[in-house]
């Protein structure tokens, strides 16, 4: 009886490796066909999903491809947009870097070094667009008093044309504060 057991035995193992050795061998062959076609399976799911893949899904298109696909084991190369600060190519002529400026109104006349060719300049204080105009010197109306920042960019159909950031100080007299109003004693 021990001599059967260990008969049964061996040929259970001998099948399960039958079976392990077929499912390798059709596995490695299914792939090398697919690889060595170039075929590449495309599919989109409900979602919208595209995916690929080298084996076939119910719902796939088949891709053949004109030449077999290499991958290198070198790192490949990343190119990303050059995102230092551009190089100002506009300059602002008044008013000047961390000038205080005294105005009642909060007015302001920005001016800039006129480039030819330019269709409009955009006038921003503290990041905002407060004006576009063809004009190279204009002036802003009613700003609030303190510290604000300046950049000016100019555009035209083939160029951007950046200044610097500027700051300034604008100062305006106020009723709440006597000592600037003009003739009071």
């Amino acid at each position: 009886m021990r001599a059967t057991t260990v008969t049964n035995l061996v040929i259970y193992i001998c099948t399960y490796l039958t079976y392990i050795t077929s499912a390798f061998c059709y596995f490695f062959i299914h792939n090398t066909i697919s690889y060595s076609r170039n075929i590449i399976y495309t599919w989109q799911d409900t979602q919208g999903v595209i995916s690929f893949s080298n084996h076939p899904h119910p719902s796939a298109t088949t891709l053949e491809l004109s030449s077999p696909i290499t991958l290198s084991s070198s790192q490949p190369t990343i190119h990303t947009p050059d995102t230092s600060p551009a190089r100002p190519s506009l300059t602002v002529t008044a008013p000047s870097n961390h000038q205080t400026l005294h105005h009642a109104s909060g007015n302001l006349t920005v001016t800039v070094r006129p480039k030819p060719g330019i269709q409009y300049y955009h006038y921003y204080i503290d990041g905002k667009l407060i004006k576009r105009s063809t004009e190279s010197s204009v002036t802003l109306y009613h700003l609030d008093r303190g510290q604000h920042q300046l950049k000016v960019i100019a555009t035209n159909t083939l160029h951007t044309l950046t200044s610097n950031a500027l700051t300034f100080y604008l100062h305006r007299a106020s009723i709440f504060n006597n000592n600037l109003l003009p003739n009071h004693h």
